[in-house]
């Protein structure tokens, strides 16, 4: 028989302690990398919804048009409109310059009533319309109405002088701007009703600098040409600041694109930008950095817009070798489809850099010449043609790997590449689509070789070459209806781009907030997360801590998605990402996120609560009876006085395996509780020695298992150590806390110390 163990005065039942604290062992992530699975699996009737986006993003295959633009006017000798509908070029982006609706550059001395004169004329349309071809004017008055007819897309780069404010010789520069630049998109509007995208310059971040301007600038102007522009034309959907590489590189976060969303999310549809040469993982990564910073700090869903983008080939000579304009290309910019296609809630439009232009040292050029009449982008925009329409599930369980599959009235299409260095074999199962019920079926292959057929194995095993792409279309003898639709939410954490550096914390901590009923109706769960890095290069050993689990992983971390073994337990989720050694370089956990899957609609997550709170203790060791409790550790610091004594003092971390200091018992004032609790901690360690300030907390004052117990993060240098017990529903409304503080793992006294230790609180009845 086992008796209860009660409260003298109240005779409610005390609950044993729960098993002591544990630090928890590193599981291997790698297996939860990549699915378990031994076959690709492709569910024909079952659609994905990806934060609401069901279809493939077709501008996902777009180019861009600096030269050969008169290709898609109908009197030219090359028909470029042939041209897209043979090689699935959904979208081509072109600048469009207001100057060239004018014979020369003297509009800048109209006034706007001249200005308007010249449109009421007809002048202007004169020029948009029927300016001879051939020209470096784009005729974007037969360009836009001709693709639109292909159902290829229009998508304009508005330029003028610029910065704005000075680009003009007389009158309210700006104002002319906006004013020229609504007159010149009513003419692109009429030409193309269904015109739906528009930016704004291009690259300022690398040329504004020189006027003394800069995202300030361009952002102000922005607002104000985007205010205007939007009641004239309520359709279009404005994007900017177009910068010279992705938004989270270098100055171009915190010095252009994070300002632009804080400043102007208002009037922001979609972040625009370029990159050239950078991994599609660290595309990945940024997409997400900028949707989930927008979606968190401003409540709006803003996707992207990369609307130049390549990788070089290194000289002309290259560019004309086949092998090689595959390798360095065209395989960088399939695992760069993959990416863009797997993400249509996070970026809608991919433009290649550039249908005819070669772009100097970049060898940029899209289309064939006489010498390699079809490149191979041709052949890769080419295969890529029949996946479009309904989104549908997938499982792919092989690293280096990558699947798609989408259906269209009675097609099903399934891409299947294979990016690593050696040969595999693939086998393919096709979940509700039978044998039978397939009237017609074909594939093919793509290479180094080029572009060729292949036959569908009986069996569905593919042999795929080292670097390849197979593209395989099954026509079905009836429509394929979808009979369920599988639904994907993400959860954003609350902070991005968290510094980990090698003076200051190795460590970043979020917390990601669920639904509570999108999580009690999911079936799996995913963690997303990236970690930037100043030298892409560092391949260091790293651990993450999520859901009360713990993984080990090594770098680089661009991008990585790690399956849960569960759905989290809790709507709260912490989230703690570690580099298990000093940093050889600059990181920022630039995001992190949560995708839970299954059939619930979407519902927002728990709100953040606003807790306001007070300070309620502080021990600084300052007062004579601490002083001779704490003498063996301390040492006078009286500048770090905390509770008006005139005294302080720091906190050594002496050479024992495990020092504890001492028990100290927080009461709350007299009639009141303490919620909210929030433990401060001022830790400085001189080098990466491994030893460590721990803080145990326990609302009864046992501490056999029943406290809280944190560990100080790595690091060196100022460590702010913090333990935040605001969800802790046994912290809530207590008279009183026990607070114990020890050093483990003793090191040399000089090299680590601590300072004044606060307790924050709520207080209440």
């Amino acid at each position: 028989m086992t008796a209860d163990v009660v409260e003298a005065e109240t005779g409610r039942r005390i609950l044993p302690p729960p098993p002591a604290w544990v630090h928890p062992e590193p599981r291997d992530a790698s297996r939860f990398l990549a699915d378990a699975g031994r076959q690709c699996v492709v569910w024909a009737r079952t659609g994905v919804s990806i934060n609401g986006y069901e279809r493939i993003e077709p501008e996902v295959f777009s180019l861009t048009a600096y030269e050969g633009a008169p290709d898609f006017d109908t009197r030219s000798k090359f028909n470029g409109l042939d041209f897209c509908r043979e090689y699935g070029i959904e979208g081509i982006g072109f600048p469009a310059n207001m100057a060239w609706v004018f014979d020369g550059d003297y509009w800048k001395k109209m006034t706007i009533a001249q200005i308007d004169k010249w449109f009421d004329e007809g002048r202007a349309k004169k020029f948009f319309r029927s300016h001879p071809a051939f020209t470096s004017r784009y005729v974007l008055g037969n360009i836009l109405p001709n693709l639109r007819k292909v159902g290829t897309r229009g998508f304009i780069y508005l330029y003028g002088p610029e910065p704005p404010a000075i680009g003009c010789d007389t009158g309210d520069c700006e104002q002319k701007w906006i004013h020229l630049s609504n007159r010149y998109l009513k003419l692109c509007v009429e030409a193309d009703p269904q015109l739906e995208y528009v930016h704004l310059f291009g690259e300022a971040n690398a040329r504004w600098f020189r006027q003394n301007a800069g995202s300030k600038e361009y952002y102000t102007f922005f607002n104000k040409w985007a205010k205007q522009t939007r009641k004239r034309f309520p359709r279009l959907k404005l994007g900017g600041p177009v910068t010279w590489g992705p938004p989270v590189l270098y100055a171009n976060w915190d010095g252009w694109c994070k300002n632009l969303l804080d400043q102007s999310h208002a009037h922001l549809d979609f972040l625009d930008w370029h990159s050239y040469n950078h991994s599609a993982t660290k595309l990945e990564s940024d997409m997400h950095t900028v949707t989930g910073y927008a979606r968190m700090r401003h409540g709006k869903w803003i996707r992207n817009a990369v609307t130049e983008t390549n990788y070089h080939v290194g000289s002309v000579d290259n560019w004309h070798n086949r092998e090689i304009h595959f390798r360095r290309r065209a395989i960088p910019m399939i695992r760069q489809s993959f990416a863009f296609l797997r993400n249509p809630d996070k970026a809608f439009s991919r433009q290649f850099h550039d249908y005819s232009a070669m772009a100097g040292e970049y060898h940029a050029r899209f289309r064939g010449n006489e010498k390699l009449p079809v490149t191979p982008m041709m052949e890769l925009f080419k295969v890529f043609k029949p996946l479009r329409g309904q989104r549908v599930l997938t499982r792919n369980p092989f690293i280096d790997v990558e699947l798609e599959a989408a259906v269209s009235g009675r097609t099903l299409c399934v891409a299947i590449a294979n990016l690593g260095h050696t040969a595999r074999r693939v086998p393919l199962k096709l979940d509700g689509l039978p044998v039978k019920q397939i009237h017609t079926s074909s594939a093919r292959l793509f290479t180094s070789r080029g572009l060729s057929p292949l036959s569908i194995p009986a069996d569905g095993v593919f042999d795929m070459p080292a670097e390849s792409l197979v593209v395989a279309v099954f026509e079905a003898n009836q429509p394929l209806k979808l009979s369920r639709t599988i639904r994907r939410w993400e959860y954003f954490g609350d902070d991005f781009m968290t510094r980990i550096g090698s003076i200051g914390h190795w460590q970043a901590e979020t917390t990601v907030r669920l639904s509570d009923a999108v999580r009690r109706g999911a079936r799996s769960a995913v963690l997303r997360f990236g970690v930037n890095a100043v030298e892409h290069l560092t391949k260091q050993p790293w651990q993450i801590e999520v859901d009360g689990q713990t993984f080990s992983l090594s770098g680089p971390l661009d991008f990585r998605e790690l399956r849960l073994p569960r759905v989290p337990v809790d709507n709260r989720v912490r989230i703690k990402l570690t580099c298990l050694e000093s940093p050889k370089t600059t990181y920022a956990l630039s995001f992190a996120s949560i995708v839970l899957e299954g059939d619930a609609e979407y519902s927002p997550p728990v709100p953040r609560r606003k807790v306001k709170r007070q300070l309620v203790w502080s021990n600084d060791f300052g007062t004579p009876a601490q002083q001779r409790d704490w003498a063996r550790f301390t040492e006078q610091a009286p500048q770090q006085d905390t509770d008006g004594d005139k005294l302080a003092g720091n906190v050594k971390l002496v050479n024992e395996i495990d020092s504890t200091w001492g028990t100290e018992v927080i009461r709350a004032p007299k009639g009141r509780r303490l919620s909210d609790l929030r433990i401060e901690w001022d830790i400085y360690r001189v080098t990466p020695n491994g030893g460590s300030w721990q803080i145990a907390v326990s609302p009864t004052g046992r501490f056999a298992g029943e406290e809280v117990v944190t560990e100080s993060p790595p690091g060196v240098g100022g460590l702010p150590f913090t333990v935040d017990l605001s969800d802790d529903t046994r912290f809530r409304g207590v008279q009183q806390v026990h607070l114990r503080l020890r050093g483990t793992n003793g090191v040399i006294d000089w090299s680590a110390q601590a300072g004044p230790v606060r307790v924050l609180a709520t207080t209440g009845p």
